[in-house]
């Protein structure tokens, strides 16, 4: 007869496997298989149109989807405009589409000085792109790909490490 404190030990270090693998593979969720997005227009707030579409741009294109209420938003964006800063080398252009607004966006960005290209009321980019909750992050390659998508709790340095990861390493062929 086995040993209960052996299989007790045995049980414990396969579950530590299952936990383990379960986190690198969440961790690879937000690294996926690209999608194409449909192209959209919008004016942003200074009144000029902005023409989503994939012939748009060289590089990759950050869309931050949220909202002057959300808390995790204001957590997150900080780390995005020191993001932003950091790359400003790069073909990477930032949108802020500003979703399920009561209050005033345009006040909060330039109180925080956040050098994204603001558009107000994009909610049925968010639909369409099938936006739950906010902050909403995809990055989007030169193909219109997305080719990460920020996953429901993960923290501001991960989305970041994710993002510089990509950017850094991902070229396209």
């Amino acid at each position: 007869m086995p040993n209960l404190r052996t299989a007790g030990m045995f049980l414990l270090i396969a579950l530590v496997g299952v936990l383990l693998a379960t986190n690198f593979a969440c961790a690879d969720e937000n690294i996926s298989a690209p999608r194409a997005l449909e192209g959209w227009r919008l004016p942003d707030v200074e009144g000029q149109w902005v023409d989503f579409s994939p012939q748009q741009a060289p590089g990759h294109r950050l869309l931050l989807f949220w909202a002057t209420w959300c808390p995790y938003c204001k957590a997150l964006m900080p780390h995005l405009e020191r993001f932003r800063r950091n790359n400003a080398d790069r073909d990477i252009e930032f949108y802020a589409l500003n979703i399920w607004e009561d209050s005033d966006p345009k006040a909060y960005v330039a109180k925080m000085d956040f050098n994204f290209r603001l558009i107000l009321d994009a909610d049925n980019v968010a639909k369409r792109y099938g936006i739950k909750g906010t902050p909403g992050v995809l990055l989007v390659n030169q193909d219109n790909e997305v080719v990460y998508e920020r996953r429901s709790g993960s923290p501001p340095e991960q989305v970041i490490t994710d993002l510089e990861f990509i950017v850094s390493n991902r070229k396209k062929p």
